[in-house]
């Protein structure tokens, strides 16, 4: 209806950054507390810089618009069949183009998992397949209020099909997916509900806030460890361990100072009480630090770790730092950390085999290409450690975690999550969710996981993108073809 009420390219261009403000306004305001509590930034400057999301939030959403007004005419001339389906398509496309550029690559079609028999198209299609149903029924319901329901019989019909369809088979996949052998891992999870230890460093001594916090997960761990289910893996957020963790086997160089001791002290904890624990924490090599995730077996050594590979733009890094490296004295507080090899599970000994772990951390869990690297090399638990306490008391645990949990449908394979201030939980193969915390909560638990002994393959594990690519070059097709079509 937007697009056939405008009257310029100009007023198509102002509609849709407008779109794209409301989109930052609205979903991304947290960013002002972010810039504010992590990047040391005034209240101004956090507020101008939540502006200047306002014009690339959206990219989607302006292109849109500037090239369905420079369309909308030549659409008119294909079949009304077409037409929804030309626009449904072009809207995906362009959004499946957009995370290319985008810093948080969210979706329309993320929130159906709320209706999570339809959600189950996503192991056919991914995110995209659940974009383009609603925009394929809105499209349908205005050619038929503009045309008469009965010319776009055939689009609306279609487009309800496809929606009814997708309920029904997503009914019918969830049982047969939830009757996939499996075995119980029991994983427990320690949400300590601890501010960020960087704030806590500066207004206290690293000794005294480092007593206070690994005093707090050990004495945790050994609780955990004695209760009843018995945990097989006990996990810690994101940089719970906030310094250096010597991994000489891993090539971690030692961390030094007292440090040392307390990295020591997690050990032989580990060790005395016989359950392995990952934990989020920081290795380096000659040249860099790393946010890492460190898995200690139950002997309390170190059996492996995983190197964060996608950096958070402004918190772990500054672009171009590399070529310009002056640019890292702008804002002394930000990270500046090196990036792992990408995907690689880590290993972990279990009944007598090993369980490979797709570990990952933070906005990595909501990167779908990224995530299905981790089944293609063998992953059947996807572990995500997070710290979101840098959002404050927003509505980002909650958007952050929405945004991951159709890892699970997609790959098959269930989603734990473990952060410092919430949620903390466990998303299972068909997508039901078991939070076990809210934000800002303490919580101590130990979760039965049922892992499938061999991840059902799906459609969107083996192709990935296929459906978003496919609408690009749908989209592509079909505007050439009615720019050329004759009236």
């Amino acid at each position: 209806m937007a697009l056939h009420t405008l009257r310029s390219r100009g007023q198509a261009i102002r509609l849709g950054f407008l779109l794209s403000s409301m989109v930052a306004i609205g979903g991304f305001h947290w960013i002002v507390y972010v810039a504010q509590n992590f990047g040391d930034m005034p209240l101004p400057v956090a507020v101008g810089l939540l502006l200047l999301y306002c014009l690339v939030a959206a990219p989607q959403m302006v292109a849109f618009l500037v090239i369905g007004e420079w369309l909308r005419f030549p659409v008119e001339r294909f079949p009304l069949v077409v037409r929804p389906l030309f626009w449904a398509a072009l809207y995906v496309a362009l959004e499946y183009l957009a995370h290319f550029v985008k810093i948080f690559p969210e979706n329309l079609g993320n929130t159906l998992i709320a209706f999570l028999s339809i959600a189950q198209v996503a192991a056919i299609g991914g995110v995209p397949l659940l974009t383009f149903l609603p925009l394929f029924f809105g499209g349908a319901v205005y050619y038929a209020r503009k045309a008469g329901p009965r010319a776009a019989a055939i689009p609306l019909a279609a487009s309800v099909a496809l929606i009814v369809g997708a309920q029904l088979w997503g009914a019918h996949e969830r049982k047969v997916v939830a009757a996939v052998p499996s075995e119980t891992l029991n994983v427990g999870f320690i949400q300590h509900n601890m501010d960020d230890a960087e704030k806590q460093f500066a207004q206290s001594s690293k000794r005294d806030v480092m007593s206070i916090l690994v005093g707090k997960l050990l004495a945790k761990t050994k609780e955990l460890a004695v209760r009843k289910p018995r945990p097989d893996l006990i996990l810690w957020a994101e940089t719970a361990y906030p310094m250096l963790f010597p991994t000489v086997s891993s090539g971690s160089l030692n961390a030094g100072g007292f440090a040392d001791g307390y990295a020591n002290l997690v050990s032989e904890t580990v060790k005395a009480v016989g359950v392995p624990v990952l934990f989020g924490g920081y290795t380096n090599d000659l040249s860099h630090d790393f946010n890492a995730g460190i898995l200690l077996s139950a002997q309390g050594s170190v059996a492996g770790r995983y190197l964060k590979q996608v950096l958070l733009v402004f918190g772990e890094y500054f672009p171009f730092d590399d070529w310009f490296p002056s640019l890292k004295n702008i804002n002394p507080m930000m990270g500046d950390f090196g990036r792992g090899p990408g995907p690689v599970p880590v290993p972990f000994e279990w009944r007598g085999g090993k369980l490979l772990l797709g570990v990952n951390i933070c906005y990595e869990a909501i990167l779908p290409e990224y995530m299905r690297g981790y089944l293609k090399n063998g992953s059947r638990v996807l572990v995500n450690l997070t710290k979101d306490s840098w959002f404050g008391d927003t509505f980002e645990p909650w958007q952050h975690f929405q945004l991951s949990e159709l890892r699970a449908v997609e790959l098959r394979v269930p989603l734990v999550r473990a952060t410092n201030t919430g949620l903390s939980g466990v998303v299972a193969t068909t997508g039901e969710v078991h939070v076990l915390s809210e934000p800002f909560h303490e919580a101590y638990e130990t979760v039965p996981v049922s892992v499938p002994l061999i991840p059902r393959p799906t459609l969107y594990a083996l192709l990935g993108e296929w459906f978003a690519q496919a609408c690009v070059a749908l989209s592509i097709g079909l505007g050439f073809w009615a720019r050329r079509k004759k009236l």
